[in-house]
């Protein structure tokens, strides 16, 4: 019984279907709260937080969807990631700069670490 963190325990992310997306919806929140409630330090975790949280849906759509839905459509395997750009681009349209700032932060990091998810 090694406790080690190795491969024979399976991870919270693999174990619940659609936790990605939880994930996701949860680092948006915190990106529309107001911003006298966050600061850099924690826009910056969330940021870091999006880029990889849209990697892993990229790379394991299945684990953001439920599962009552196909995985195997490409449209399907998209989704997800479309949620993330449209709820970002929502939060940008709200009032304050440091809260758009935060969000086309995450577009740019987005577009440097992983390229093709914008294609």
């Amino acid at each position: 019984d090694d406790d080690d963190g190795g491969s024979e325990d399976c991870s919270f992310l693999t174990t619940k279907q659609g936790i990605l997306f939880e994930l996701c919806r949860n680092y948006c929140k915190v990106l529309a709260a107001v911003e006298d409630d966050t600061n850099e330090e924690i826009r910056s975790f969330t940021i870091q937080g999006l880029i990889w949280i849209v990697q892993a849906m990229k790379h394991n759509p299945s684990l953001c969807q439920s599962v009552d839905e196909d995985t195997t459509s490409r449209e399907n395997s998209k989704g997800p990631i479309l949620y993330v750009m449209k709820r970002l681009s929502q939060i940008a349209r709200d009032a304050g700069k440091i809260r758009r700032e935060s969000v086309f932060s995450f577009f740019t990091s987005l577009c440097t670490v992983e390229p093709s998810i914008i294609k």
